[in-house]
């Protein structure tokens, strides 16, 4: 063994064995993985375009309404998407740059998430929103019926006449027709009471709901005369 320049010699020490690669968190991708996986990218790009679902940059997303209903959107959005940002994001149609790949695309001119999370989720009026009180309905039925309002405003055709059908029935426009209440004469009531009529005593006409019923005695004593023919030209 060769020695060192100051005469000691060298230990020889054995190689160091190498570690085994770890396993794969979900274990290894399967043939063809990033081909499929490319190719289910370019097929939901290919199918956003045909249903025109083009993500917008977030400053023309904040142009198109006051902030009070930017905060109910995306308030509503997150509920929607059990507050995971990314989803309810993609919901909204809001483009961002993801800082874990390079940014392709529209997304290369796009702010990152955490910049538009703070701006679109992380407003005062989303927290008001997300911490509202709503075991009292009671103080919640303005809220309600303007959401109702809004939807049969702005919805779609059934979510419009359902909306539009419950707060209806709140106001009080539905009113029911009211059909007429019917009255049962008997022959009783036609006889009436008896009084003093202009040729002496005789019945007096009673009423049934106001209406006067014709005196018995009247019909009765009525004398409709000789028949007359009735000519049949037919």
């Amino acid at each position: 063994m060769p020695k060192r320049p100051d005469g000691s010699v060298p230990r020889e020490t054995p190689p160091r064995a190498k570690k085994p690669p770890k396993p794969k968190r979900y274990g290894p991708k399967p043939e063809g993985y990033i081909r499929r996986s490319k190719q289910t990218a370019m097929d939901l790009q290919e199918l956003r375009e045909k249903m025109g679902m083009k993500r917008i940059p977030a400053d023309d997303w904040c142009a198109a309404a006051p902030q009070e209903l930017r905060d109910q959107m995306a308030a509503r959005a997150l509920m929607a998407e059990w507050l995971n940002e990314h989803n309810a994001l993609v919901r909204l149609g809001i483009i961002a740059k993801p800082k874990s790949r390079e940014p392709q695309g529209e997304e290369q001119d796009a702010p990152p998430y955490e910049e538009i999370f703070e701006r679109i989720f992380r407003t005062e009026g989303v927290r008001a929103i997300l911490q509202r009180d709503l075991t009292d309905v009671e103080k919640q039925k303005k809220e309600l019926l303007a959401r109702q309002a809004q939807i049969a405003l702005h919805g779609d055709d059934d979510s419009a006449t359902r909306a539009f059908t419950s707060v209806a029935r709140v106001a009080g426009w539905n009113k029911p027709d009211v059909a007429p209440a019917s009255v049962s004469v008997s022959l009783y009531q036609m006889l009436g009471t008896r009084g003093e009529g202009a040729d002496g005593p005789r019945a007096i006409a009673a009423t049934v709901n106001g209406v006067a019923l014709p005196v018995a005695e009247d019909f009765l004593s009525h004398e409709p005369g000789e028949a007359a023919a009735v000519p049949d030209d037919d």
